[in-house]
């Protein structure tokens, strides 16, 4: 079974997208940490 790279995209796009309606619902933030020290909201 070879690893289809657009599904994976797909899905990770996907979870990305519910991460975002799920913080919206809940009046939450999505952190994003970049490196040691940097965080992103």
């Amino acid at each position: 079974m070879a690893f289809d790279v657009e599904r994976f995209r797909k899905v990770v796009k996907m979870t990305g997208e519910r991460a975002m309606l799920d913080a919206k619902m809940n009046n939450t933030y999505i952190v994003y940490q970049k490196g040691k020290k940097q965080t992103i909201n």
